[in-house]
This record gives structure tokens, sequence and C-alpha cells, in this order.
């Protein structure tokens, strides 16, 4: 693999290993459920808020579906479960834009309970369905051997956490910077 493919594969991992993080947070209670999060940004109508349960199982089937394509060296399974996250990633994006522009920087309720809605949570989820959506296309696909494709989960967990890292690096420095006119 050439490092362009390299990168964009570990950057789609990172993606499913997020999906599969927030949910398994969620239904341990470490986060708030879909439904309850939707309700309390108060962006979407009340009744479309209860279907927050739809997206939490479309996260966890298109986050395992690469993980598995990944791991089997399926590269239509990888196509398929990539294009699902690209589409959940964009549609979180456009969400969470929403929120800011209603409520500012309000929790955003993905991973935990802390983490603000900002321009960084919002361009992590642009980044990953942009590579994610590089992934659908077929731009990296699994490589031959099981070998070579293990080889690849410790640096698409470091992505992962660097994404998560940098997020909350840049919540925290704007939130020491001075506000003038207060």
């Amino acid at each position: 693999m050439s490092l362009p493919e390299i990168v964009l594969a570990d950057l789609g991992l990172a993606g499913a290993a997020l999906l599969l993080i927030a949910a398994v947070r969620r239904w341990t209670g470490a986060a708030v459920r879909l439904p309850e999060a939707l309700a309390r940004h108060r962006v979407l109508p009340g009744a479309a808020a209860g279907f927050g349960w739809f997206a939490e199982v479309a996260e966890v089937v298109a986050g395992a579906t690469v993980v598995v394509a990944w791991l089997a060296g399926w590269p239509a399974g990888m196509r398929a479960g990539s294009a699902g996250m690209s589409v959940m990633y964009a549609l979180f994006a456009v969400y969470l834009t929403a929120v800011l522009r209603r409520n500012g920087r309000v929790p955003c309720l993905c991973l935990d309970r802390d983490t603000t809605v900002s321009g960084a949570t919002i361009m992590r989820a642009v980044a990953l369905s942009l590579a994610s959506s590089a992934l659908a296309l077929g731009l990296a696909a699994p490589p031959h051997t099981l070998l070579d494709r293990l080889v690849h989960l410790p640096g698409a967990a470091l992505v992962a956490l660097l994404l998560v890292v940098l997020v909350e690096v840049t919540g925290a420095l704007r939130a020491a910077q001075p506000r003038v006119g207060r």
C-alpha cells in the first residue's frame, strides 16, 4: 500500500472505531443515548428525536462492517460499510453545524457528556466522512494478507485517539482564551 492508501485506510478504520466506541459508551451509560441527545439539542422536531435509536443501530452496523471486512480482507464489504459511514459522518457534520448555530457551544453528547460542539468536532466529522467516501470508492482496499491487515490496527487506534484528543485540546485552548468585551 502507498502512503496515501495507508492514511486513508487508517482514517477509515479510526472512523469505524469511533462509531463503535460511541455505541458502547452509550449502552454502558458513559454517554447519553441518541434519542435523549437529539431531544436536548432541540434542533429536530420532537418526533424525529425518537428515531435516534435507528442512528445508533446504523452506526454499529456500519462500523462493525468496516472492521470485519478489513480483518476478512473483503473489499466489497469495506466499500459498503464505508459508504454507510460516509453518509453518517456527513449527516453528523450537518447536524452539529445546526446545533452550533442554534445553541452555541453546548455538549455534543456523542462520545461523552462533556465535549462541546465546536468547529473542531464538525471538522472531525467532515474529515471522517471524506476518508470514508474514499474507502467507499475503493481508493484503499484491505491488504491481501491477514498479517498486513493486522499491522494497520495500532495505527488506526492511534489516529482515533488523536482525533479525540485534538478536539479536546482545541476546546481547552478556546476556553482558556480571554473574551474581549467581557
